[in-house]
């Protein structure tokens, strides 16, 4: 036997299949680290490395597969466990990298979980023993990864019926004269051209780039509840050349320019572990953007509607986090699921058209869209903070997109429980994926507070810096009860102020989900 450290690019290149082939039948051990704790200095933290023990040639693959490491140690304990409790995640309660070891954190890897990951993220007809090999990190992760396996459809399934594109290189159209460096609020939409942070989950307008933008981190975080009907955030690129030249360098989609379109919307460069990793939304008509965003056109907005509401769920997220991919193109949306029309289908238009369609961009596509059946719906959870659905109409107006931190988070909610349904998973799975792979939203939604008007007061998550009060003022003002007099730095926020569970919500709107199902049917 014999024991290397290396890279993973041989578990994740889609040409690497030969070598896989040959490695998969000698592999006895395969543990997937990054270098949080710094084990090797020098290499930048969030960089992952291998550790593999391989043998002599056997007739089947049988190896046995430990992610999301960042000690060895987690290794020998896991070797050790009983098997009794729950698995740990990939942090700790007290948002420390975890180390603790679980016999489930152990993955046999056959022939069988071989031919799962080739169904799952390779071309079809690939060879079990020349699979990639997905982040698994537990038993459980593997039970569900089977269940995803068996999704009827797939974006890729759609053939000739979509268009994606990175649309302009940020360096090479800069140089060409086709879109120049200039911060400033766009006349309209064909002005706006689309950056990273601009975009979150299920939000096309996020964040605000500064006055004099010079960095990623040099952005506003976005009020909803203020913004006006016709709003676009400020632009860090416009265009360089007249209006007609602009559209006819822009990518074109069956004779026409493909911003003609609302289309999907992801940020391309993915981290597996910041809160969210697939981060995507629906654009307007007219904005085009540089290549860290990628896009697809639909030719049916049902469609479009379905791929962006199921990729803003937790499901798809754990999905693209199991790929280890850093780049979220093509290559990795096509396999992304795209279930057929079915009973769900209100439900998850309802609620990705509330979180997208923020100002009068959004009108035409509400519009078609709309279902009468909206007007009917309601949030799962009974809570002030909650509005009704029965102002909703087909004309698009100010009330129908979802604007409070609260109710936003509860849509984004309910979109969990919904893809959990569509894509035949229960709700303790859901509970799982959420609890063992998204240790940064687990942290984030227990240090996160709302007043009695949905807005949040405090919380520590990075992403929403400048939002709601410092730590100091949070801690003077947190048992704050109806009636008490609030220092003036506070004066905005209702009392009392409350935090949420997101395990209880998901699995709550998971169990009304199924009982509006049995009235549908």
């Amino acid at each position: 036997m014999e024991g290397v450290i290396h890279q993973p690019g041989v578990f994740d290149d889609p040409k690497g299949g030969v070598l896989r082939a040959e490695l998969s039948g000698r592999l006895k051990l395969y543990a997937r680290f990054q270098n949080e704790l710094m084990l090797f200095e020098g290499v930048l933290h969030t960089r992952q490395y291998c550790f593999t023990i391989s043998s002599g040639i056997r007739a089947e693959p049988r190896f046995r597969f430990v992610s999301n490491l960042f000690h060895p140690k987690t290794i020998e304990a896991s070797e050790r466990h009983d098997g009794f409790g729950g698995t740990p995640g990939i942090k700790s309660l007290e948002d420390s990298w975890e180390l603790r070891g679980h016999r489930s954190r152990i993955v046999e890897v056959n022939k069988e979980a071989l031919g799962l990951f080739a169904s799952l993220y390779d071309s079809p007809g690939t060879p079990a023993i020349e699979a990639r090999v997905p982040v698994v990190h537990s038993r459980e992760i593997l039970s569900v990864l089977g269940k995803l396996a068996k999704v009827e459809r797939r974006l890729g399934d759609l053939g000739d019926e979509y268009y994606s594109t990175v649309c302009f290189d940020e360096t090479n159209h800069q140089k060409n004269g086709t879109i120049r460096r200039e911060t400033r609020f766009p006349e309209n939409a064909s002005e706006w051209i689309v950056s990273g942070p601009h975009l979150y989950v299920g939000t096309p307008f996020y964040k605000n780039p500064n006055e004099g933008c010079s960095t990623h981190l040099d952005y506003t975080v976005i009020d909803h509840t203020t913004i006006p009907d016709d709003y676009l955030p400020r632009t860090n690129y416009v265009p360089a050349c007249d209006p007609a030249e602009f559209v006819k360098r822009t990518p074109h989609w069956r004779g026409r320019p493909f911003t003609e379109w609302y289309r999907h919307a992801n940020r391309r460069m993915v981290s597996l572990t910041g809160e969210r990793t697939y981060v995507n939304c629906i654009l307007p008509p007219e904005a085009a953007h540089i290549d860290l965003t990628y896009t697809i056109t639909f030719s049916s907005y049902r469609d479009l509607v379905c791929f962006s509401g199921l990729g803003s769920s937790l499901i798809v997220d754990f999905y693209v986090k199991s790929t280890g991919k850093s780049d979220a193109r093509g290559d990795l949306n096509s396999v992304l699921p795209l279930p057929n029309p079915s009973n769900l289908d209100p439900f998850i238009a309802a609620r990705t058209l509330r979180l997208n369609c923020l100002t009068t961009h959004y009108a035409d596509l509400w519009q078609e869209c709309w279902d009468p059946a909206f007007a009917c719906d309601s949030f799962t959870k009974d809570d002030a903070r909650l509005g009704s659905w029965n102002h909703l109409t087909q004309n698009w107006h100010r009330h129908c997109a979802v604007r409070t931190p609260f109710e936003r988070r509860q849509s984004l909610v309910e979109l969990d429980a919904l893809a959990a349904l569509a894509l035949n998973l229960t709700a303790v799975e859901l509970c799982t994926i959420y609890r063992v792979q998204f240790p940064i939203l687990h942290r984030n939604e227990r240090e996160t507070f709302y007043d009695q008007r949905g807005i949040i007061v405090f919380t520590s998550n990075r992403g929403l810096s400048g939002v709601g009060l410092t730590r100091k003022q949070w801690e003077e003002v947190k048992t704050t009860q109806p009636g008490d007099e609030l220092p003036d730095y506070a004066t905005d926020y209702v009392p009392p102020f409350t935090r949420c569970d997101r395990e209880e919500d998901m699995t709550l709107a998971y169990e009304v989900f199924q009982e509006r199902l049995k009235d549908k049917r």
